[in-house]
Protein backbone atom coordinates (compact mmCIF):
# COMPACT_ATOMS: atom_id res chain seq x y z
CA UNK A 1 0.00 0.00 0.00
CA UNK A 2 2.84 2.36 0.87
CA UNK A 3 4.49 1.49 -2.36
CA UNK A 4 1.30 2.16 -4.36
CA UNK A 5 0.73 5.41 -2.57
CA UNK A 6 4.22 6.70 -3.09
CA UNK A 7 4.23 5.73 -6.70
CA UNK A 8 0.77 6.93 -7.68
CA UNK A 9 -0.09 9.80 -5.39
CA UNK A 10 3.19 11.61 -4.86
CA UNK A 11 5.04 10.92 -8.13
CA UNK A 12 3.40 13.67 -10.21
CA UNK A 13 4.18 16.19 -7.48
CA UNK A 14 7.91 15.73 -7.75
CA UNK A 15 8.33 17.28 -4.35
CA UNK A 16 11.16 16.59 -1.94
CA UNK A 17 8.69 15.00 0.47
CA UNK A 18 8.03 12.25 -1.97
CA UNK A 19 11.69 11.49 -2.21
CA UNK A 20 11.95 11.23 1.56
CA UNK A 21 9.08 8.86 1.74
CA UNK A 22 10.52 6.68 -0.94
CA UNK A 23 13.82 6.50 0.85
CA UNK A 24 12.12 5.56 4.12
CA UNK A 25 10.09 2.92 2.35
CA UNK A 26 13.15 1.35 0.85
CA UNK A 27 14.91 1.24 4.20
CA UNK A 28 11.87 -0.35 5.86
CA UNK A 29 11.52 -2.92 3.13
CA UNK A 30 15.17 -3.85 3.44
CA UNK A 31 14.92 -4.17 7.17
CA UNK A 32 11.84 -6.42 6.90
CA UNK A 33 13.62 -8.71 4.51
CA UNK A 34 16.63 -8.98 6.82
CA UNK A 35 14.66 -9.50 10.08
CA UNK A 36 10.98 -10.08 9.61
CA UNK A 37 8.83 -9.15 12.66
CA UNK A 38 6.42 -11.74 14.19
CA UNK A 39 2.74 -11.13 13.73
CA UNK A 40 0.88 -9.13 16.35
CA UNK A 41 -0.29 -10.95 19.50
CA UNK A 42 2.83 -13.13 19.63
CA UNK A 43 1.48 -15.66 17.11
CA UNK A 44 4.36 -17.05 15.05
CA UNK A 45 2.04 -19.13 12.88
CA UNK A 46 0.60 -16.94 10.09
CA UNK A 47 -1.96 -19.59 9.24
CA UNK A 48 -3.38 -19.57 12.80
CA UNK A 49 -2.80 -23.30 13.35
CA UNK A 50 -1.01 -23.98 16.64
CA UNK A 51 1.69 -26.61 16.25
CA UNK A 52 3.15 -28.38 19.27
CA UNK A 53 6.69 -27.61 20.07
CA UNK A 54 9.32 -30.22 19.41
CA UNK A 55 10.45 -30.45 23.05
CA UNK A 56 6.93 -30.93 24.35
CA UNK A 57 6.25 -33.62 21.77
CA UNK A 58 9.44 -35.42 22.75
CA UNK A 59 8.48 -35.27 26.42
CA UNK A 60 5.06 -36.71 25.70
CA UNK A 61 6.59 -39.54 23.69
CA UNK A 62 8.98 -40.36 26.51
CA UNK A 63 6.13 -40.34 29.07
CA UNK A 64 4.08 -42.75 27.04
CA UNK A 65 7.03 -45.08 26.72
CA UNK A 66 7.58 -45.11 30.51
CA UNK A 67 3.97 -45.88 31.17
CA UNK A 68 3.94 -48.74 28.69
CA UNK A 69 7.22 -50.45 29.53
CA UNK A 70 7.90 -49.59 33.24
CA UNK A 71 7.93 -52.67 35.49
CA UNK A 72 6.25 -52.37 38.92
CA UNK A 73 8.63 -51.92 41.80
CA UNK A 74 8.85 -54.80 44.31
CA UNK A 75 6.84 -54.33 47.52
CA UNK A 76 8.89 -52.92 50.33
CA UNK A 77 8.46 -54.36 53.87
CA UNK A 78 6.74 -52.09 56.32
CA UNK A 79 9.23 -50.81 58.81
CA UNK A 80 8.05 -49.67 62.23
CA UNK A 81 10.13 -47.17 64.07
CA UNK A 82 11.72 -48.58 67.20
CA UNK A 83 9.74 -47.59 70.27
CA UNK A 84 11.74 -45.85 72.89
CA UNK A 85 12.08 -47.90 76.06
CA UNK A 86 10.08 -46.44 78.90
CA UNK A 87 11.71 -46.23 82.30
CA UNK A 88 9.50 -46.92 85.29
CA UNK A 89 9.96 -44.75 88.31
CA UNK A 90 9.35 -46.68 91.49
CA UNK A 91 10.08 -43.73 93.75
CA UNK A 92 7.27 -43.18 96.24
CA UNK A 93 6.43 -39.54 96.57
CA UNK A 94 6.25 -38.36 100.16
CA UNK A 95 4.80 -35.25 101.63
CA UNK A 96 6.47 -32.97 104.12
CA UNK A 97 4.74 -34.72 107.04
CA UNK A 98 5.72 -38.22 106.00
CA UNK A 99 9.02 -39.87 106.83
CA UNK A 100 10.89 -42.32 104.65
CA UNK A 101 10.57 -45.83 106.04
CA UNK A 102 13.90 -47.59 106.74
CA UNK A 103 14.72 -50.54 104.54
CA UNK A 104 14.54 -53.99 106.12
CA UNK A 105 18.08 -55.17 106.81
CA UNK A 106 17.15 -58.75 107.66
CA UNK A 107 17.32 -58.20 111.42
CA UNK A 108 14.08 -58.01 113.34
CA UNK A 109 13.89 -54.92 115.53
CA UNK A 110 14.30 -55.55 119.22
CA UNK A 111 11.08 -54.90 121.05
CA UNK A 112 11.17 -52.90 124.22
CA UNK A 113 10.83 -55.17 127.23
CA UNK A 114 7.48 -55.11 128.93
CA UNK A 115 7.43 -53.37 132.29
CA UNK A 116 8.33 -55.77 135.03
CA UNK A 117 5.43 -56.94 137.15
CA UNK A 118 6.34 -56.80 140.83
CA UNK A 119 6.10 -59.94 142.90
CA UNK A 120 2.71 -60.15 144.54
CA UNK A 121 4.25 -61.30 147.81
CA UNK A 122 6.23 -58.06 147.92
CA UNK A 123 3.28 -55.74 147.32
CA UNK A 124 0.25 -57.67 148.53
CA UNK A 125 0.37 -55.82 151.85
CA UNK A 126 -0.43 -52.69 149.84
CA UNK A 127 -3.47 -54.30 148.25
CA UNK A 128 -6.73 -54.40 150.14
CA UNK A 129 -8.22 -57.75 151.05
CA UNK A 130 -6.88 -60.98 152.50
CA UNK A 131 -3.33 -61.87 151.46
CA UNK A 132 -3.83 -65.60 151.74
CA UNK A 133 -1.30 -68.13 153.07
CA UNK A 134 2.06 -66.50 153.68
CA UNK A 135 3.54 -69.49 155.48
CA UNK A 136 1.80 -72.88 155.33
CA UNK A 137 2.72 -76.28 156.86
CA UNK A 138 0.99 -77.98 153.91
CA UNK A 139 3.58 -76.50 151.60
CA UNK A 140 6.47 -76.87 154.08
CA UNK A 141 5.88 -80.03 156.20
CA UNK A 142 9.29 -79.64 157.86
CA UNK A 143 7.84 -76.75 159.90
CA UNK A 144 6.04 -79.30 162.11
CA UNK A 145 9.26 -81.07 163.14
CA UNK A 146 11.34 -79.97 166.13
CA UNK A 147 14.97 -79.55 165.18
CA UNK A 148 14.21 -79.01 161.50
CA UNK A 149 12.16 -75.87 161.84
CA UNK A 150 14.73 -73.14 162.32
CA UNK A 151 12.59 -70.33 160.90
CA UNK A 152 12.50 -68.32 164.13
CA UNK A 153 10.45 -65.13 164.03
CA UNK A 154 9.37 -62.42 166.46
CA UNK A 155 5.62 -61.72 166.34
CA UNK A 156 4.34 -58.41 167.76
CA UNK A 157 0.61 -57.61 168.08
CA UNK A 158 -1.67 -55.29 169.92
CA UNK A 159 -3.35 -57.10 172.81
CA UNK A 160 -6.87 -55.74 173.21
CA UNK A 161 -7.09 -57.01 176.78
CA UNK A 162 -4.10 -55.02 178.03
CA UNK A 163 -4.01 -52.28 175.38
CA UNK A 164 -0.27 -52.87 174.96
CA UNK A 165 2.10 -54.30 172.36
CA UNK A 166 2.88 -57.96 173.13
CA UNK A 167 5.50 -60.13 171.46
CA UNK A 168 6.39 -63.81 171.07
CA UNK A 169 9.55 -65.53 169.73
CA UNK A 170 9.29 -69.06 168.26
CA UNK A 171 9.74 -71.09 165.03
CA UNK A 172 6.95 -70.12 162.63
CA UNK A 173 4.56 -72.85 161.51
CA UNK A 174 1.71 -70.92 159.87
CA UNK A 175 0.91 -67.35 158.96
CA UNK A 176 -2.35 -66.87 157.07
CA UNK A 177 -4.59 -63.91 156.20
CA UNK A 178 -7.98 -65.34 155.23
CA UNK A 179 -11.77 -65.22 155.46
CA UNK A 180 -13.27 -67.23 158.31
CA UNK A 181 -15.54 -70.04 157.17
CA UNK A 182 -17.73 -69.46 160.26
CA UNK A 183 -18.08 -65.70 160.53
CA UNK A 184 -17.21 -64.90 156.87
CA UNK A 185 -15.02 -62.10 158.14
CA UNK A 186 -11.35 -61.45 157.60
CA UNK A 187 -8.92 -62.70 160.21
CA UNK A 188 -5.20 -63.45 160.64
CA UNK A 189 -3.94 -66.71 162.12
CA UNK A 190 -0.46 -67.11 163.64
CA UNK A 191 0.90 -70.48 164.79
CA UNK A 192 4.35 -71.40 166.12
CA UNK A 193 6.20 -74.53 167.26
CA UNK A 194 6.77 -75.16 170.97
CA UNK A 195 9.78 -76.72 172.68
CA UNK A 196 8.25 -80.21 172.74
CA UNK A 197 6.76 -80.00 169.27
CA UNK A 198 3.42 -78.65 170.35
CA UNK A 199 1.76 -75.88 168.33
CA UNK A 200 0.73 -72.61 169.90
CA UNK A 201 -0.74 -69.49 168.42
CA UNK A 202 -3.68 -67.11 168.15
CA UNK A 203 -6.16 -65.62 165.64
CA UNK A 204 -6.91 -61.89 165.39
CA UNK A 205 -10.07 -60.42 163.87
CA UNK A 206 -9.63 -57.74 161.27
CA UNK A 207 -8.64 -54.90 161.55
CA UNK A 208 -5.73 -55.75 163.80
CA UNK A 209 -2.29 -54.37 164.55
CA UNK A 210 0.30 -57.06 163.69
CA UNK A 211 4.02 -57.12 162.82
CA UNK A 212 6.27 -60.17 162.12
CA UNK A 213 10.08 -59.85 162.12
CA UNK A 214 12.65 -62.43 161.05
CA UNK A 215 14.92 -63.63 163.86
CA UNK A 216 14.92 -63.45 167.64
CA UNK A 217 14.42 -59.94 169.02
CA UNK A 218 13.45 -60.92 172.53
CA UNK A 219 16.30 -58.84 174.03
CA UNK A 220 15.05 -55.64 172.38
CA UNK A 221 13.32 -53.19 174.68
CA UNK A 222 10.14 -52.85 172.61
CA UNK A 223 7.93 -49.81 172.96
CA UNK A 224 4.62 -51.15 174.24
CA UNK A 225 2.58 -48.06 173.38
CA UNK A 226 1.10 -48.44 169.86
CA UNK A 227 1.12 -44.69 169.14
CA UNK A 228 4.84 -44.32 169.98
CA UNK A 229 5.91 -47.68 168.59
CA UNK A 230 6.43 -46.39 165.05
CA UNK A 231 9.04 -43.80 166.04
CA UNK A 232 10.92 -46.28 168.21
CA UNK A 233 10.78 -49.02 165.57
CA UNK A 234 12.27 -46.73 162.91
CA UNK A 235 15.35 -46.09 165.05
CA UNK A 236 15.61 -49.77 165.90
CA UNK A 237 15.55 -50.85 162.25
CA UNK A 238 18.36 -48.45 161.35
CA UNK A 239 20.50 -49.78 164.20
CA UNK A 240 19.93 -53.50 163.75
CA UNK A 241 18.88 -53.86 160.07
CA UNK A 242 15.70 -55.70 160.88
CA UNK A 243 14.08 -57.87 158.16
CA UNK A 244 10.29 -57.57 158.14
CA UNK A 245 8.39 -60.74 157.20
CA UNK A 246 4.89 -59.19 157.22
CA UNK A 247 3.38 -55.90 158.37
CA UNK A 248 -0.34 -55.05 158.68
CA UNK A 249 -0.09 -51.85 160.73
CA UNK A 250 -0.76 -49.24 158.05
CA UNK A 251 -3.47 -51.31 156.34
CA UNK A 252 -5.25 -51.82 159.66
CA UNK A 253 -5.16 -48.07 160.34
CA UNK A 254 -6.65 -47.37 156.90
CA UNK A 255 -9.47 -49.85 157.66
CA UNK A 256 -10.32 -48.11 160.92
CA UNK A 257 -8.11 -49.72 163.58
CA UNK A 258 -7.48 -47.60 166.66
CA UNK A 259 -5.49 -48.43 169.83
Amino acid sequence: MAESWTRNSWKPAGTPLAEVLKSAYRDAEAQIKEDPEPPEGGDDDPDGAEQPEEDEAADEDDGEAVELFDEPEPAQPIRVAAKAATLRDFTIATTADEKTLPLFNGVSPVKAPAPAVPDFDAVKHQVGGPRGAIVSPQEDPWRLEVGRNTDVVTVLWHDRRTGRIAHQVAPLVELRDHISSNTHERQITVRSLGVYGTQQGFTLAWPCWLLVLNGDHSKAKFETDAERFGHWFGDYCRETRVAVRADWRDEACRDGWKP
